[in-house]
């Protein structure tokens, strides 16, 4: 399939997937970042006690 692509296409190609592979994680980043706010949250308003790590 690549082989009889130019240079040029080879390189767009890989780039392009690292662009992808860096949109991904990016997007995995902001959702993780997002539950740990609304975790934050959360023990702000209801305190430690409500959630279980005071004893």
């Amino acid at each position: 399939m690549l082989k009889n692509r130019g240079l040029a296409f080879k390189l767009g190609c890989g780039f392009g997937l690292l662009i992808l592979l860096a949109v991904i994680v990016a997007g995995v980043g902001a959702l993780s970042l997002n539950q740990l706010l609304e975790r934050s949250a959360k023990m702000q308003t209801e305190g430690f006690a409500k959630i279980g790590f005071a004893k």
